[in-house]
């Protein structure tokens, strides 16, 4: 069975005005253009900061990254991983629940 038939939801997306297009294609955007950048941010400090404290190169901040590990970094990169993890990461999923909102509006108008 396709995923496509799961729960009887056929969708065409030929089929949408440009308009829902758009939308869709903003949606997607929005998505990447917010998550992407703090999944590297975190990928990249879990995979190169020491799991301790180094004074010599200013790595002295605690922080914890993929889902609770320990690293530490410098001042500016804490502010930067703070930024993304706690200021814009919750918002990454605001577009995908705006676009099932849509879809499931259009759905029920048909």
């Amino acid at each position: 069975m396709p995923i496509r038939d799961i729960g009887n939801i056929h969708l065409n997306y030929s089929d949408l005005p440009w308009r829902a297009k758009v939308f869709v294609l903003g949606i997607l955007t929005s998505f990447f253009a917010l998550g992407l950048p703090a999944f590297v941010l975190d990928s990249s400090i879990y995979s190169s900061a020491p799991k301790s404290a180094v004074a010599s190169t200013g790595q002295t901040h605690l922080v914890h990254v993929m889902h609770g590990s320990i690293r530490y970094v410098t001042a500016e990169e804490e502010e930067r991983l703070f930024f993304w993890q706690e200021e814009v990461a919750p918002f990454v999923g605001v577009p995908v629940v705006a676009g099932l909102v849509m879809f499931f509006v259009a759905k029920a108008r048909r």
